[in-house]
């Protein structure tokens, strides 16, 4: 059997894509497909990182009160919409300024 350490560093491995990948989320999955494999498991301690995200998440959530105030919108008014000019309007109402500042002087 290889060792655990031997397998990642020889397949190059990032583990936690490589973990992802087979849709491993908890080291029993981890021993059982490490076993299929013919790698020795590591101990919990040096994989537990891993799987403390999952865990991490779901208590965060459970934590939060049910009864939380809900902030409320800023602003239910839609938007002002700009009206969009083509390069020749645009021209011509810059040409229709110019001919009014030059002959009002």
């Amino acid at each position: 059997m290889l060792s655990w350490n031997y397998y990642i560093r020889r397949k190059d491995l990032n583990v936690k894509a490589w973990l992802s990948s087979r849709n491993i989320r908890n080291y029993n999955t981890l021993c059982r497909t490490l076993e299929s494999l013919g790698v020795e498991a590591p101990t919990l301690n040096e994989v537990s990182h891993y799987f403390k995200s999952e865990t991490v998440k779901k208590s965060t959530k459970s934590a939060e009160p049910k009864n939380a105030a809900v902030p409320e919108p800023k602003s239910t008014a839609a938007p002002k919409l700009k009206r969009k000019v083509s390069g020749i309007a645009k021209k011509k109402s810059q040409a229709k300024v110019k001919k009014k500042t030059s002959t009002g002087m």
